[in-house]
């Protein structure tokens, strides 16, 4: 029976090496990175606390959360809000969220809309069009 080899986490990560051009902040390039170390190899995802990420990154967690947003609005970043029952009030709360990391800006964005048909809308012809109903100083319809 042949055994299996398991695979070691490896002391490194890779980021494009375009980082650097796209414009990003500071802060939302370190957030990037750290996103990219703790993200799985496989599935680009990763669920550190927004404290975490600050601690980690040396930032203000102010400064985390419009770091986070510039990488959503660029499309280098999804966030996906979880939510479990506390099981000894059985209230639901939020815990950490799943953070999914992209290669290129705008790679998030890509298929989020090829399941959509598109939308056409015709006007009616000339003869269908009913005029808007006049209205009077009192807000009555005027015949």
């Amino acid at each position: 029976m042949p055994s299996q080899a398991r695979r070691k986490k490896r002391p490194f990560f890779m980021v494009s090496a375009d980082l650097y051009k796209w414009g990003l902040s500071r802060n939302a390039q370190d957030v990037y990175v750290f996103l990219c170390k703790m993200a799985d190899n496989e599935t680009g995802t990763s669920k550190p606390g927004k404290k975490y990420i600050a601690a980690n990154c040396k930032i203000s967690l102010a400064s985390v959360y419009r770091a986070v947003r510039e990488l959503k609005e660029r499309g280098l970043l999804t966030e996906e809000q979880r939510r479990e029952k506390d099981i000894f009030t059985s209230k639901i709360r939020q815990t950490t969220n799943i953070y999914t990391v992209y290669d290129s800006p705008g790679e998030a964005f890509d298929g989020l809309c090829e399941d959509t048909p598109p939308v056409t809308v015709t006007p009616p012809p000339c003869h269908e069009r009913q005029p808007p109903p006049v209205t009077g100083d009192r807000g009555t319809i005027l015949f």
